[in-house]
């Protein structure tokens, strides 16, 4: 396993793309695409759980101790990954792990680097230790793992690589590289950054990939599993924003043409033996 950085909205300057009413988005989505739906979402506007980061969380921070391996491209064209089934969701393959399915609310806190790096971490110490089903605390990063993964204070920006450090101790972080269905497949969800644009905000169901808009910044979410729909291929991500938005707190985005960025930036770890 690789590793990879990803932050909450991590402000980005200088690209140039139009911003658009609300309005404006839901008319030019339902004119351009069938893949997903749109309406207007004035939670989106008014909710400020929605917090820009600063761009410098994109980057890995000086002196991360990370593993750097080759398994392959993301794209499906080698074995590893042309041996995977065409569905898989990780609450089905380990139904014993409620974590997997539970939506978490990062309200106006932007902790979208330690609500994603919890979650995960609590899918993976169900999966890979026995007996162990208790949902790890995404408060206790932000209070806890202080400087080392925050400069400014949890609520405001994060590196989820140094979360997942902290979280391991003395373990090693992994990320981008490899074949991400071969990982979530043999070990659990990992967790994965892309860019946001403002048509995201109308999403409410199908498969989303960028139609318009502004570009936002970057989020932090889990990947928990994958399939296709009217020969589509898509990621099912579990967002952080309740279970009132999207399909029941989740999303699907294209898969296999790097949507958004989304298959470029994973980080993942294994609990420490």
């Amino acid at each position: 396993m690789n590793t990879c950085l990803f932050v909450c909205f991590g402000l980005i300057l200088g690209v140039n793309s139009k911003e658009f009413l609300q309005e404006e988005l839901v008319e030019m989505v339902m004119l351009k695409t069938n893949l997903w739906m749109a309406e207007k979402n004035e939670k989106m506007d008014m909710d400020n759980r929605h917090t820009i980061m600063d761009a410098k969380f994109i980057e890995i921070p000086e002196g991360t101790l990370t593993i750097h391996r080759e398994l392959g491209a993301f794209n499906g064209t080698n074995k590893v990954a042309s041996s995977a089934p065409k569905f898989f969701d990780a609450r089905e393959r380990w139904p014993k792990c409620p974590s997997i399915g539970t939506i978490r609310d990062q309200s106006n806190c932007g902790s979208c680097w330690a609500v994603s790096t919890a979650s995960m971490a609590s899918d993976r110490m169900c999966i890979n230790a026995p007996h162990y089903s208790l949902m790890l605390s995404a408060e206790d990063l932000l209070t806890c793992c202080g400087t080392q993964c925050s400069t400014y204070g949890g609520c405001t920006s994060g590196w989820p690589i140094n979360a997942l450090n902290w979280w391991i101790t003395n373990g090693l972080v992994t990320g981008s590289g490899y074949d991400e269905r071969q990982e979530i497949l043999a070990y659990g969800p990992v967790v994965a950054t892309f860019r946001v644009y403002q048509d995201f905000d109308v999403y409410t169901q199908g498969i989303y990939y960028h139609v318009a808009g502004a570009f936002k910044g970057t989020h932090a979410v889990k990947i928990i599993g994958w399939g296709v729909e009217n020969n589509t291929p898509y990621w099912l991500v579990a967002n952080s924003w309740n279970s009132d938005w999207g399909e029941k707190g989740l999303f699907r985005i294209r898969r296999g043409n790097n949507e958004c960025g989304i298959e470029e930036a994973v980080v993942a770890a294994l609990p420490a033996s």
